[in-house]
Protein backbone atom coordinates (compact mmCIF):
# COMPACT_ATOMS: atom_id res chain seq x y z
CA UNK A 1 0.00 0.00 0.00
CA UNK A 2 2.58 2.17 -0.66
CA UNK A 3 3.10 3.26 2.94
CA UNK A 4 -0.29 4.33 3.54
CA UNK A 5 -1.37 0.76 5.01
CA UNK A 6 -1.81 2.28 8.85
CA UNK A 7 -3.71 5.23 7.86
CA UNK A 8 -5.97 3.01 5.54
CA UNK A 9 -6.36 -0.29 7.60
CA UNK A 10 -7.55 2.48 10.82
CA UNK A 11 -10.00 4.42 8.69
CA UNK A 12 -11.38 1.06 7.82
CA UNK A 13 -11.64 0.13 11.36
CA UNK A 14 -13.04 3.26 12.71
CA UNK A 15 -15.72 3.22 9.74
CA UNK A 16 -16.57 -0.21 10.58
CA UNK A 17 -16.67 0.27 14.01
CA UNK A 18 -18.94 3.60 13.85
CA UNK A 19 -21.40 2.23 11.18
CA UNK A 20 -21.61 -0.89 13.85
CA UNK A 21 -22.41 1.62 16.58
CA UNK A 22 -25.01 3.40 14.75
CA UNK A 23 -26.68 0.11 13.82
CA UNK A 24 -26.85 -1.04 17.38
CA UNK A 25 -28.15 2.35 18.58
CA UNK A 26 -30.85 2.65 15.75
CA UNK A 27 -31.78 -1.37 16.97
CA UNK A 28 -32.04 0.02 20.44
CA UNK A 29 -33.72 2.88 19.52
CA UNK A 30 -36.41 1.12 17.43
CA UNK A 31 -37.41 -1.18 20.24
CA UNK A 32 -38.12 1.51 22.65
CA UNK A 33 -40.31 3.20 20.13
CA UNK A 34 -42.13 0.09 19.27
CA UNK A 35 -42.54 -0.43 23.32
CA UNK A 36 -43.77 3.42 23.50
CA UNK A 37 -45.97 2.85 20.85
CA UNK A 38 -47.74 -0.19 22.20
CA UNK A 39 -48.72 2.38 25.40
CA UNK A 40 -49.96 4.76 23.35
CA UNK A 41 -52.40 2.47 21.20
CA UNK A 42 -53.41 1.19 24.55
CA UNK A 43 -54.21 3.64 26.11
CA UNK A 44 -55.59 5.25 23.16
CA UNK A 45 -58.10 2.24 23.35
CA UNK A 46 -59.41 2.09 26.13
CA UNK A 47 -56.43 -0.23 27.34
CA UNK A 48 -57.57 -1.90 30.68
CA UNK A 49 -57.75 -5.73 30.64
CA UNK A 50 -60.96 -7.38 30.11
CA UNK A 51 -61.89 -3.88 27.41
CA UNK A 52 -62.91 -5.47 24.28
CA UNK A 53 -60.59 -4.06 21.83
CA UNK A 54 -62.72 -1.36 19.53
CA UNK A 55 -61.81 -0.85 15.69
CA UNK A 56 -60.10 2.09 14.89
CA UNK A 57 -62.18 4.53 13.30
CA UNK A 58 -62.01 5.24 9.47
CA UNK A 59 -60.77 8.94 8.35
CA UNK A 60 -62.38 9.78 5.49
CA UNK A 61 -61.88 12.82 2.87
CA UNK A 62 -64.23 15.03 2.30
CA UNK A 63 -64.40 17.38 -0.50
CA UNK A 64 -65.56 21.37 0.80
CA UNK A 65 -69.03 20.96 -0.08
CA UNK A 66 -69.58 17.83 2.05
CA UNK A 67 -69.30 18.10 5.90
CA UNK A 68 -69.36 14.56 8.08
CA UNK A 69 -72.08 12.97 9.56
CA UNK A 70 -71.68 11.45 13.26
CA UNK A 71 -70.63 7.98 11.50
CA UNK A 72 -67.79 9.66 9.44
CA UNK A 73 -69.25 9.72 6.59
CA UNK A 74 -69.19 12.47 3.89
CA UNK A 75 -72.84 13.93 2.98
CA UNK A 76 -73.74 15.95 0.41
CA UNK A 77 -74.62 19.98 1.98
CA UNK A 78 -78.35 21.31 0.82
CA UNK A 79 -78.50 24.09 -0.67
CA UNK A 80 -81.49 26.06 -0.27
CA UNK A 81 -81.49 27.89 -3.88
CA UNK A 82 -84.01 28.81 -5.94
Amino acid sequence: MGGYGGYVWSAFGFTLISMGGLLWLSWRAQARRTEELKALRSTVRGGGEGTPERRPRRLVATKPDQTPDSDGLATPRSTSGT
